[in-house]
C-alpha cells in the first residue's frame, strides 16, 4: 500500500507543482499582485489535499479487494485440488473394480465352454461377451479421454487385430446365421494395438447386431492402408449418419434396439481422434453399412 500511495502521490505532486511554479515565475516577471497568487495557491493546495485523501482511500480499498481476490483464489484452488483428489480416488477404485471383474468373467466363459451347447448356454455366452466388451470399453474410455495417457504405437499385423475377435464372436456368427467374408493377411499397420482392437470390435459387434441372417465383410486394402468392415444389414437412416458418433445418440436403429446405449460409436470416434486414424461411414437403407478405418 505504501509503495502504491507513494507513486501516486509523487505524480500528483508534480502535476500540481508545475503550474504553481510557472505562475509564480509569471507573477515575478510581470510584478503582479501576489495576493491573487496566494489565493490561487491555497485553492490548489486544498485541491491537492482532497486528491491525496481520495488516493489514499482508493489505494487502501484496492488492496483490500486484492486480498479478497487472493483469498478466494486460494479457496478455489483448494476446492479444485480436493475435487481432483476425490475424482482420482473414485477413478482408481472404479478401475480396480473393473479389473477385478475381468477374472470372474473369464472364469464364467471358460466354464461355459465345458458345458453342452444348448440354446441357454449360447445366450449366456453372448451375455458374458457383452459384459466383457463393456468392461473393456470402460477401461479404454478412461485411457482415451485422459490426455496424460501415453500411447504405445507399434507395427502389428491385420490378422493379430482381427482374428482374435473372430474367434471371440464365432458362436454369434453361427447363432445368427451370419456369413463372414475375411481373407487372412500378414500385412502390418502402425497403431496402438489395444485401442485399435477395441475400435474394430465395436464396429464388428454393431455389424453382428444389425446383420442377422446376412453377411459381413472384413477387407484390408494395402494400397490405401484402409480396413473396411461392411455388412448387408438394415443400414442407417440418412438423417442419422451425421450424428451416429455423438455421445448418447442412438438414431432410429438404436431406438428399435433396446440394447443400444449410444456410447460405442462415440468411443470409436474418440479413439480415431486420439490415434489419428480417420474413420468414415457410408450406408444405404436395407443394403448395409460400411465403416472405413485409415491407418498411418
Amino acid at each position: 500500500m505504501k509503495k502504491s500511495f507513494f507513486k501516486g502521490g509523487v505524480v500528483i505532486t508534480l502535476l500540481m507543482s508545475i503550474p504553481l511554479v510557472t505562475f509564480a515565475l509569471l507573477f515575478y516577471l510581470f510584478n503582479l499582485d501576489w495576493l491573487i497568487y496566494r489565493a490561487g495557491f491555497f485553492f490548489v493546495l486544498l485541491t491537492y489535499f482532497i486528491i491525496m485523501i481520495y488516493l489514499f482511500l482508493h489505494v487502501r480499498h484496492t488492496e483490500d479487494l486484492q486480498k479478497q481476490v487472493r483469498s478466494l483464489q486460494e479457496q478455489l484452488q483448494n476446492l479444485k485440488n480436493s475435487s481432483m483428489q476425490k475424482e482420482q480416488d473414485q477413478e482408481d477404485y472404479f478401475l480396480m473394480w473393473v479389473h477385478q471383474m475381468k477374472s470372474p468373467i473369464s472364469a464364467s466363459d471358460l466354464l461355459l465352454t465345458q458345458m453342452p451347447k444348448t440354446e441357454a448356454t449360447l445366450h449366456l455366452h453372448e451375455e458374458i461377451l457383452k459384459i466383457d466388451h463393456y468392461t473393456n470399453m470402460v477401461l479404454n474410455y478412461m485411457k482415451v479421454t485422459n490426455p496424460e495417457t501415453d500411447m504405445l504405437f507399434d507395427h502389428i499385423s491385420i490378422n493379430q487385430l482381427v482374428q482374435p475377435l473372430l474367434r471371440k464372436y464365432r458362436l454369434e456368427f453361427i447363432q445368427y446365421h451370419i456369413k463372414l467374408h475375411y481373407e487372412s493377411t500378414t500385412n502390418t499397420v502402425l497403431t496402438e494395438a489395444n485401442l485399435s482392437s477395441l475400435m474394430i470390435e465395436q464396429l464388428l459387434t454393431n455389424a453382428i447386431k444389425y446383420a442377422h441372417n446376412r453377411e459381413i465383410w472384413i477387407i484390408y486394402h494395402v494400397e490405401t492402408n484402409q480396413l473396411i468392415i461392411k455388412d448387408s444389414g438394415m443400414g442407417i437412416q440418412p438423417s442419422d449418419l451425421p450424428r451416429i458418433f455423438d455421445k448418447g445418440y442412438t438414431g432410429l436403429n438404436g431406438q428399435l434396439n433396446e440394447k443400444s446405449s449410444g456410447i460405442g460409436l462415440f468411443l470409436v470416434k474418440k479413439i480415431s481422434e486420439r490415434l489419428s486414424q480417420p474413420i468414415e461411414v457410408s450406408s444405404v437403407i436395407n443394403e448395409g453399412t460400411c465403416f472405413t478405418i485409415t491407418f498411418h
